[in-house]
């Protein structure tokens, strides 16, 4: 938990500054590996009552007799808090840092803190003493006896003891204590960046930013309290990275949930200003306001075995959903009364249910004044203040007052839309392969359409499967076409993933429920086998993996097929599957149309209607991926514009790499390892320097080269001559190829 954080202030969200943005590397990592909220909101404007609504899973409409006013949450009162939750269930839990409103935390579910219960105490970051549990004050900091200043501490580091320092090295201690006796709860809850100061007394001025050093922004000819709010957040960043790193190094990484999140918004407290940074990311208000900019929070779920990475999501919900969402998590009953809701399904990238509206209040006055009731659509924001003031907003950006969902609807030809639709087709497919724990699995996109659908360097290879293949007793293979290689990995491996799409409009539902991929599956089953059983042919397997291709049976026969590529089946039923099948299983990227037996068309088999005249192609989607996004999604009328003036450079899935040889030019097929060339250029000694071996498939012999161990004339033509029974590409050409690349 950061404090005060602004929304802006996290390099992988939208803010843009003429003194350019702080650094933040590991929070940007930890959003690629994750999923990144962009409508997350934390439960208050301002600290204490924000965490009430984390710990309780109550809005603040529902806390005002026991925690609005940021005072206090203590045991009297009877309230159920996070902590207490997660020991019915035999968690460990420590908590390090600012506990407000907690009064003791201890008797409040965490087994061991250490940090500050007083929020008068908490923001002076260099002082004497801190709380440990068990009483106050008791926690000496030797060196931070005696005056202290902003030259003296940043002079003299080592020196004095920096709050967020022992907070983070006592936590990072107790969880390596803890990592292997079970499941833990840990929360870290930093005091920065909020403003603060180097006193003791309780209530010491908030004077700057304090920090031990200000990093790389030391030479900035910025205020000193700005390079100190900057450095901060990069401190912070960096502390956020060190947890990480040693999740990984205690092998519990994978199967720990991070939840990262800010308590409100910016602030401009201590001297800095808010806009020097647009902390806010462009939001109006900050802190203390009942605006965007004082309640949305930067917010980042990291969570590898379970959480698809690289997700961002626009689901709208707030500091009250993380109990609820939790206890889902731990197996725990969820309590009754509470206004949040489990997010899991929003996590894993699965249907969620929304909320009606997020409800907010504040007593006292903002930057903004006072705030008043709105009547935003819903799912929206609704506040209450003090005051008689009204503005309706509904949760985005002010140049956004319209959700996502309902821009798409009204701009569904956008190209924004197509790429917006296509990352999330993308997301579904990094999430299906997550969710079965199927990263080791080869991943193929058949082409063109399936490229689309996952990053350029995350794709082990691609494939080429016509729709027709398989329909009119076509059951084998297109040899033209390299698909061979599919089975070659799939018997190399407990399976393939194989990416594909709807296709076209005309279709009613994707190639995975078709009879077009059960065909192709059963020709690469029976291919797989036989490269595992040497000495056996098709002839041995047929019955084993091929059905019959009648009218009457086929639908038959393809739905007994269905639960071998079911998602919804899951892992138990993958796991039954591996003892008898090597397993090709597809993924479509595609959605049911509610309702109907139809299905939406991804936007990547759509691609000559809009890709095209962009000169927009899968790899060079994906090159500029980051850059495309944020302007579909913060920008949506530039897209073209921008699309048009990207790089583009070849790119070797699409087309041939041109290497001149004395002025030849040879086509090198991906990272086959095949070159293919007309009959001139491979002549020797043009390329024989090049390559091990050469294989003529034409009709005229090359004069001189007959008899040399390093050639072949295997002259395709030829096909018209023999039996007609046989596949000749398939049962005389293709084993003599093999047989003499193998010899060379």
């Amino acid at each position: 938990m950061a404090d005060d954080l602004g929304w802006g202030e996290v390099g992988l969200y939208p803010a843009n500054s003429s003194h350019g943005r702080i650094a933040t590397p590991h929070l940007d990592q930890f959003g690629r590996e994750g999923v990144i909220f962009r409508q997350a909101y934390a439960g208050y404007t301002v600290c204490a009552p924000s965490r009430t609504a984390f710990f309780t899973g109550r809005h603040s409409g529902n806390f005002h007799k026991w925690g609005l006013n940021g005072e206090s949450l203590s045991p009297s009162q009877g309230q159920t808090v996070l902590p207490q939750v997660l020991k019915q269930v035999g968690y460990r839990t420590g908590a390090f840092g600012k506990v407000a409103p907690l009064t003791s935390p201890l008797e409040q579910g965490f087994d061991t803190f250490l940090g500050q219960v007083d929020q008068a105490l908490c923001h002076n970051m260099y002082p004497a003493h801190i709380d440990s549990g068990l009483e106050q004050l008791n926690f000496e900091l030797s060196g931070n006896l005696g005056s202290k200043s902003r030259e003296l501490c940043m002079h003299r580091p080592e020196m004095y003891n920096y709050t967020i320092d022992v907070f983070h090295d006592h936590g990072m201690a107790w969880l390596e204590a803890v990592a292997d006796s079970g499941p833990f709860f840990l929360y870290m809850s930093y005091t920065i960046p909020h403003a603060g100061g180097w006193g003791d007394a309780p209530k010491s001025p908030e004077s700057g930013n304090p920090v031990p050093c200000d990093l790389q922004y030391a030479s900035k000819k910025w205020p000193d309290v700005e390079k100190d709010h900057a450095a901060v957040i990069t401190y912070l960043d960096s502390k956020v990275g060190d947890l990480l790193s040693r999740l990984k190094s205690l092998n519990i990484d994978r199967n720990t949930l991070v939840f990262f999140a800010s308590d409100n918004g910016a602030h401009s407290e201590g001297g800095h200003d808010h806009q020097f940074f647009n902390s806010t990311g462009g939001l109006r208000g900050y802190k203390r306001s009942m605006f965007e900019g004082g309640v949305r929070s930067p917010t980042m779920v990291r969570w590898p075995e379970r959480i698809a990475p690289g997700r961002i999501s626009d689901f709208a919900w707030a500091f009250w959903d993380v109990l609820p969402t939790i206890a889902e998590i731990a197996g725990v009953s969820i309590p009754g009364g509470l206004d949040g809701i489990s997010i899991l399904p929003e996590l894993k990238g699965l249907p969620q249910k929304e909320h009606d509206y997020l409800y907010f209040t504040w007593i006292g006055d903002g930057p903004d004044g006072k705030g008043g009731m709105t009547n935003a659509p819903q799912p929206g924001i609704h506040g209450l203040a003090t005051g008689g003031l009204a503005d309706g907003y509904n949760g985005s950006p002010p140049s956004e007052q319209v959700s996502n969902r309902e821009a798409r609807n009204i701009a569904r030809k956008a190209t924004a839309n197509y790429l917006l639709s296509i990352s999330e087709d993308a997301c579904f497919v990094s999430h299906s392969r997550a969710s079965l724990h199927l990263d080791d699995w080869p991943l193929l996109t058949n082409l063109r359409a399936g490229a689309w659908y996952v990053p350029t360097d995350s794709v082990d290879a691609t494939c080429y499967f016509k729709s027709m293949d398989g329909h009119r007793n076509q059951w084998d293979f297109s040899l033209a076409r390299l698909n061979l290689h599919v089975a070659h990995m799939a018997a190399g491996s407990e399976g393939v993933i194989l990416v594909d799409c709807t296709g076209n409009r005309r279709k009613t539902f994707p190639d995975s429920l078709s009879k077009t991929v059960p065909i192709w599956s059963a020709v690469l089953q029976t291919l797989a086998a036989i490269l595992q059983a040497p000495g056996k042919t098709a002839e041995d397997f047929t019955d084993r993996f091929l059905y019959l291709h009648t009218a009457q049976a086929e639908r038959a026969e393809i739905k007994q097929l269905l639960p071998e590529w079911d998602l919804d089946e899951r892992r138990k039923e993958l796991e039954a599957l591996r003892s008898n099948h090597i397993i090709i299983l597809c993924v479509s990227a595609s959605k049911a149309v509610s309702g109907s037996r139809s299905y939406i068309q991804g936007a990547g088999d759509d691609e000559e209607a809009w890709a095209q005249q962009l000169r927009l192609t899968p790899q060079k989607f994906w090159r500029h991926a980051e850059v495309l996004l944020e302007v579909a999604r913060s920008r949506p009328e530039e897209v073209d514009p921008v699309a048009l003036a990207l790089d583009d450079p070849k790119d070797a899935e699409a087309k041939p790499i041109e290497v001149p040889v004395d002025e030849l030019a040879l086509s090198f097929i991906g990272n086959t390892g095949i070159v293919v060339s007309d009959f001139a250029s491979a002549a020797p000694p043009a390329v024989w320097d090049l390559v091990d071996a050469v294989l003529n498939c034409g009709g005229e012999e090359h004069p001189g080269m007959k008899g040399d161990p390093r050639y072949l004339h295997l002259p395709a033509a030829d096909e018209k001559k023999h039996d007609p029974t046989k596949n000749w590409w398939q049962e005389v050409l293709l084993p003599r190829a093999l047989r003499f690349i193998m010899r060379c």
